[in-house]
């Protein structure tokens, strides 16, 4: 309830692919189970639809602002689109992201100091 996406389109060629997602305020927040996809594939000119299921979504409750920070403005911007020759950008797990924002965190908070190398 209360997200919505776009339309996708799909080719033979593509391996995979993302809905972006746009949540309004009042979306419940949690775990929602049981997330279901429509897929319409035309073949000969005949729309074949297909109801795909079986994923979640999750919704989390944005982090309240610190006591001096000043409000961030609200800017949704598309994804990018990928270029016809590059391979598509991948897409970052859960884990990936929480740690990309918490370097920028640390970058803003400490902008003087440069970050450690990384270990593999």
């Amino acid at each position: 309830a209360k997200v919505t996406t776009t339309d996708q389109t799909i080719t033979k060629e593509t391996q995979e692919f993302a809905f972006p997602l746009t949540t309004e305020p009042t979306a419940p927040p949690g775990t929602h189970r049981n997330i279901f996809c429509q897929v319409i594939i035309t073949e000969n000119g005949e729309p074949i639809v297909h109801n795909v299921g079986g994923t979640e979504l999750r919704i989390d409750v944005p982090l309240p602002p610190k006591p001096n920070e000043p409000p961030k403005p609200v800017v949704q911007q598309p994804p990018p689109m990928p270029m016809p020759n590059q391979p598509p950008m991948k897409r970052l797990s859960r884990l990936e992201q929480l740690r990309l924002e918490q370097e920028e965190r640390e970058k803003a908070a400490n902008p003087a100091q440069t970050p450690a190398p990384k270990k593999n």
